[in-house]
This record gives C-alpha cells, sequence and structure tokens, in this order.
C-alpha cells in the first residue's frame, strides 16, 4: 500500500468536460507536489488547458508514483469518445524507486 497513490489506484472515466479539470489536478500531483512524475505524454498538459479545441484526436499520458514506483494511464480518444479513462497500468513496484 502506498499512501501517496492508493487514492488513483482504481480505474475511472472522467466526461471531457471534466478531462482539463482532471488535467490541472495532475499538474499539481506533478509539478507542486511531486506525488507523480510525467513519464511521457504526446501533448503537453499545458498545452490542454490553453488549448479552446482538444490539441490531438488521442491525448495519453503515463505518470509513475514517485513513492512506490505504481503507474498510471491517462488517455482520452477525444475523435471518437467524450470521455477519458485514468487506469492502473502497474502495481507498485520496488520500495527503492528514486
Amino acid at each position: 500500500m502506498c499512501d501517496r497513490c492508493d487514492g488513483f489506484s482504481r480505474r475511472f472515466r472522467v466526461e471531457g468536460r471534466e478531462y482539463r479539470d482532471l488535467i490541472r489536478q495532475l499538474v499539481e500531483l506533478t509539478n507542486r507536489n511531486g506525488i507523480f512524475k510525467m513519464l511521457s505524454g504526446n501533448v503537453a498538459l499545458e498545452e490542454i488547458l490553453q488549448s479552446q479545441v482538444w490539441p490531438d484526436d488521442l491525448l495519453q499520458h503515463t505518470f509513475r508514483c514517485t513513492n512506490c514506483g505504481r503507474m498510471f494511464e491517462l488517455s482520452f480518444n477525444t475523435y471518437h469518445s467524450s470521455t477519458a479513462v485514468w487506469s492502473v497500468m502497474t502495481s507498485e513496484g520496488p520500495a527503492s524507486v528514486q
């Protein structure tokens, strides 16, 4: 169990209009709180927040918990869906994750 990311360890869906709110939270958790590290993303999170339209048909980002190494994915097919999906990619990793 990881006290930093357990609250994010379930799969959930977010409607498109709430997606930018989730992105704002992830920017906070990544840049300011250091709970997550973004490992990859096809579009910068800030670009999503600043754009009036979706900057790509597929928005996909991978995050890692800086405490336990658990990995998460946020994906949103803006062309075919109105719902984004947050999911756990891996369970907790080694306790020595840097």
